[in-house]
């Protein structure tokens, strides 16, 4: 699990050259980026929910870039996307910020335009979590996106409880358990156990101590 204020932004582009351009040029400003050169990587890794702004290019083999950002809101991944994208693809984009992107950007940009943009929209995420109660009603949104699995889970897991009990309540593997909490941290956006539950805590799931 990745430190979500250290390294901010993930890049998914699958031409490597742009990836790397996109990173120089955040890096430049103390602004940290992870690249992916898909859109299946990202959505498989167990950090994905994690990051606070992602720029991904609109069109790439495979999964393109709309269809990913569908399935991130499936997946109850509410990062914000600044899509890449060419002439071409505009009409796209427009549609695409109408179902909830953050905005585009037309190749080429020029760096100042990506740094502008993606300022804007990390700017506007530490604007909310600061609302009163900004932080709390993040981590409900959140708790609302698991399924009833992953909820029942994330109980016993911020109780204390190990995988292996876990799995023996519930008549699942350890691994499947550990899969499970791997999941329950990305789309929860903590980095442990006892982050989870601290949040847990807050937001009533766990019975009061005596």
């Amino acid at each position: 699990m990745i430190d979500r204020n250290t390294v901010p932004v993930a890049v998914i582009d699958d031409d490597a050259a742009t990836r790397e351009a996109i990173v120089v040029v955040l890096d430049s400003i103390g602004i940290a980026a992870h690249t992916f050169e898909s859109a299946q990587d990202f959505l498989a890794a167990p950090e994905a929910p994690s990051y606070r702004c992602l720029v991904m290019d609109i069109r790439m083999p495979g999964l393109s870039g709309i269809e990913a950002h569908r399935r991130m809101k499936e997946m109850g991944i509410a990062t914000p996307v600044i899509f890449i994208t060419g002439h071409g693809d505009i009409e796209m984009a427009v549609e695409a910020m109408k179902r909830g992107a953050a905005d585009f950007l037309t190749k080429p940009f020029r760096d100042q335009v990506l740094i502008d943009t993606v300022q804007a929209v990390l700017s506007a995420d530490a604007a909310r979590a600061a609302q009163p109660g900004g932080q709390h009603a993040a981590s409900r949104h959140r708790l609302e996106q698991l399924t009833p699995r992953e909820r029942e889970i994330l109980v016993q897991v911020a109780g204390g409880r190990r995988s292996k009990q876990i799995a023996a309540d519930l008549g699942i593997t350890v691994k499947t358990v550990d899969e499970y909490r791997s999941r329950i941290l990305g789309k929860m956006q903590v980095g442990s156990s006892s982050e989870l539950a601290a949040v847990a805590a807050t937001l009533g799931l766990l019975p009061p101590g005596p």
